[in-house]
């Protein structure tokens, strides 16, 4: 597959600083959009202030 360019500039996420990278795959009629808000509850509150951290705002709505 990599004879058809496939993985061209693929960034490993594990290698990256936070072990996550900046790169998009959702094709762009679905990127952007909100997949998941985090409830009031203790542990989603976690879950969003660790997406916060990893992600940098990426994912702020």
């Amino acid at each position: 597959m990599k004879d058809m360019g496939y993985g061209i500039n693929y960034k490993y996420s594990h290698d990256q600083p936070g072990h996550a990278g900046e790169q998009e795959f959702l094709p762009d009629d679905i990127s952007g959009k909100t997949f998941y808000e985090p409830g009031v509850n203790a542990r989603e509150q976690e879950y969003s202030a660790m997406i916060e951290r990893v992600f940098k705002g990426k994912y702020r709505q």
